[in-house]
């Protein structure tokens, strides 16, 4: 047998449960829940805090 063996990692299956799984949870979210993750997602980096704010 030539070369090395590859080896064969489970990143790629957990992975894959944590988006299923976080997909899960923002299907089972309210309208009102999600609108903060929702303006934040739309504005994207401009509208992050800077300065005190910034946490």
């Amino acid at each position: 047998m030539k070369g090395r063996r590859k080896v064969k990692t489970e990143k790629w299956r957990i992975k894959s449960e944590q988006e299923r799984s976080a997909q899960e949870l923002l299907r089972g979210r309210a309208q009102t829940q999600g609108r903060f993750i929702d303006i934040a997602a739309q504005a994207g980096n401009k509208m992050e805090p800077v300065g005190r704010l910034a946490g």
